[in-house]
């Protein structure tokens, strides 16, 4: 359509100062590169947040080694201390606290 413009100036005698294609062309040339600038930021992002989710993955692996290590820890020592004794504490309504461990045979102490 730009063209047929251009060739009716032609034939009436109009100069433009610039042909009606070379408008639509330049728009053309700006929308595109808008949306090359477009692209390369959202591709600069992504790759930002691709980098975090690497991170946080490591960061996972890291916290979860050193849970397992940790727990392993706790189960060496509890396995080298022997069995564990319970404690309880209950209060008989004066505001008194009454506490009580499991001896070796699973008897109750009182203290």
């Amino acid at each position: 359509m730009a063209e047929d413009e251009d060739h009716w100036d032609s034939l009436v005698g109009q100069k433009e100062p610039f042909s009606w294609a070379w408008e639509i062309k330049a728009a053309l040339r700006e929308v595109n590169q808008k949306i090359q600038e477009s692209d390369e930021k959202n591709m600069k992002l992504a790759e930002a947040m691709w980098n975090v989710v690497l991170k946080e993955r490591e960061l996972a692996e890291k916290e979860e080694a050193e849970r397992q290590r940790l727990k392993a820890e706790q189960s060496q020592l509890q396995s080298e201390a022997g069995p564990k004794e319970e404690t309880k504490a209950s209060t008989d309504g004066s505001g008194t606290v009454e506490t009580s461990s499991a001896g070796p045979e699973g008897q109750k102490l009182e203290k």
